[in-house]
Formats: structure tokens, C-alpha cells, sequence
């Protein structure tokens, strides 16, 4: 038997012991001996006290499965959101090479619209992106991958965001990278 199948089965030894089998061995009657009202009363209480724990037990259990539930389902979704979020990285590079040629504006217009309406499905979702430019470096939101001297920023505020970082709901699905500013030089 594995240490696995041996620790739930003496979990479930424990638990039969502490919810008992109906029967309470530390009983004063015996078949022998007169039963009193009192220790009726006594014995009854017990049976119920420990009923009402049991009872507890179980709506904690629940309780416990119903929140383990919601949060799979609310943050089930991460996998496929990485990889989507790989496609938005390569839109946005689209859209940069587009703007920094000399081709028409309408292929810039056209991936600026499919960022967009990527962009809203995302939120629509829970799905939003980190806000990063300007703000102080906080490592629970933002990847840190260089630093850069700069006038206009505070040291350990944000220069530039290399990739962009998403949050779903209230979980990092991924930083954001970027470029801290160490200060004017």
C-alpha cells in the first residue's frame, strides 16, 4: 500500500474515532447495571453534542470546497490567456513596424483595430493590463531587466515597458517587463 492510500486510510480511522460510532465506550451503562434518568440525560446530550459537531464539520467542509471551487473557475482560464497574450505581444510589434515604416496607414489602422478589440475582449474577461510607465517599480507587478540614467523620472520609477504585463482579476498572469530609471547622471 502506498504512504498515500496509508495516510487516508488513517484519516479516515481518525475521523470515525472522533465523529464515534453511535456508541460512547466511556458509557456508565452497561447491561448489567440500572439505568438512571440522569445518565440517560448525560449519555443523550453527549450523542448530541457530538452530532452537532459533526454537523459543523460538514458545513465547513463545504464551505471549504464551494470557495476551492470558485477560485478554479475564476482563474481557469490563465493557461490559454499566456498564450493569447503571446499573439497581443506580436500585434503590438506588428503595429510598431507599421508605424515606423513608410508603407500606407491602413495596415497600421487595421492592426490598431485588432489590438482593440483584443484589448476589450481581454477586460471583458477579467483580463487588464498593468499600468507601468511612470509609476515606482513595485516587483509584484513588474519585471525589472535594466536599469537607465534619466532627468525626468525619480530613481526606481519606471522608464519604459519593454512587454507588457497582465493581471486576471486580482492574480499576475505575467509582469510587466521593464526599464528602471536610476536617477538623473
Amino acid at each position: 500500500m502506498s504512504n498515500e492510500a496509508e495516510n487516508n486510510t488513517q484519516n479516515f480511522e481518525n475521523i470515525d474515532q472522533a465523529l464515534g460510532d453511535g456508541t460512547d465506550n466511556s458509557s456508565s451503562i452497561t447491561p448489567e447495571s440500572p439505568v438512571t434518568a440522569d445518565q440517560l440525560k448525560q449519555e443523550l446530550t453527549a450523542a448530541m453534542e457530538r452530532a452537532l459537531r459533526a454537523q459543523a464539520e460538514l458545513e465547513n467542509f463545504r464551505k471549504r470546497v464551494y470557495r476551492d471551487t470558485e477560485q478554479q473557475l475564476k482563474f481557469a482560464s490563465i493557461g490559454l490567456l499566456k498564450d493569447v497574450l503571446e499573439v497581443a505581444d506580436n500585434l503590438q510589434r506588428a503595429l510598431d513596424a507599421a508605424n515606423q515604416s513608410d508603407s500606407t496607414g491602413s495596415v497600421a489602422q487595421g492592426i490598431q483595430m485588432v489590438q482593440n478589440q483584443l484589448t476589450t475582449v481581454l477586460g471583458k474577461h477579467g483580463c487588464v493590463p498593468i499600468e507601468a510607465i511612470g509609476k515606482p517599480f513595485d516587483p509584484n507587478f513588474h519585471e525589472a531587466l535594466t536599469q537607465m540614467p534619466s532627468a525626468d523620472q525619480p530613481a526606481g520609477n519606471i522608464l519604459q515597458e519593454l512587454r507588457r504585463g497582465y493581471m486576471l482579476h486580482e492574480r499576475v498572469v505575467r509582469p510587466s517587463q521593464v526599464i528602471l530609471s536610476s536617477g538623473a547622471q
